[in-house]
């Protein structure tokens, strides 16, 4: 989406964070999406190369989550709304 390269994987591995350099080396700045209990292995992963201040790792959940009350903008019929789409386009 415009300058952010979204990477979304429930097993980050070393060729994904491979893959972000090349992302951020072509000038986007890359995010991986992945569970709230695999987070803390794509930051360490991130962190042995030494790019974990230049990759964005959030959990997934969180990042639907957030979006979805974004888009509804806290209003409770449109909350259940965007999630049945969401879930609709799944």
């Amino acid at each position: 989406m415009g300058t952010t390269a979204f990477q979304v994987t429930t097993a980050p591995m070393e060729k994904l964070i491979s893959h972000c350099i090349k992302i951020k080396r072509a000038g986007y700045r890359p995010v991986i999406l992945t569970l709230e209990s695999k987070v803390i292995a794509a930051r360490q992963l991130a962190d042995n190369v030494g790019m974990s201040e230049l990759i964005a790792i959030q959990a997934a959940e969180t990042f639907i989550g957030n979006n979805i009350e974004e888009i509804a903008i806290y209003d409770g019929d449109k909350i259940r709304e965007s999630l049945a789409r969401l879930i609709h386009l799944l």
